[in-house]
């Protein structure tokens, strides 16, 4: 059960990110995806461990709405320390809506929050 619920923050950060877009159209952020195919299935995968280092040191560039979404995405995934009173305040209506898409797979709403749109 551990991991499946472990699948499912991971499944849930790559989702943030790929809701989010502006990682995946940073040739910058390549260096952090992996894909290929198991059982006929293509697969996309993120190195979490990595991006959390790289996070650490400071030398990810981009935005602060940009870097919440990586961080969020890093601490669902990985270990990566998140303080949502400091780090999710004033945060863009895109950005929100992201993060409740995410925690709305978590919370196995996938339909209900796939929906979600801004006002």
């Amino acid at each position: 059960m551990a991991g499946r619920k472990r699948a499912g923050l991971v499944v849930a950060a790559v989702r943030l990110v790929a809701e989010h877009r502006t990682w995946l159209n940073d040739p910058e952020f390549y260096r952090f995806v992996a894909t290929g195919e198991m059982a006929g299935q293509r697969w996309v995968g993120i190195d979490w461990p990595a991006i959390v280092k790289e996070l650490k040191a400071g030398t990810i560039e981009g935005g602060e709405p940009d870097l919440l979404i990586l961080k969020v995405g890093a601490s669902m995934a990985s270990y990566y320390p998140l303080s949502l009173r400091d780090d999710l305040r004033d945060q863009s209506p895109e950005a929100a809506v992201a993060l409740m898409r995410s925690i709305g797979y978590l919370a196995g709403l996938n339909e209900d929050v796939d929906n979600v749109r801004l006002p």
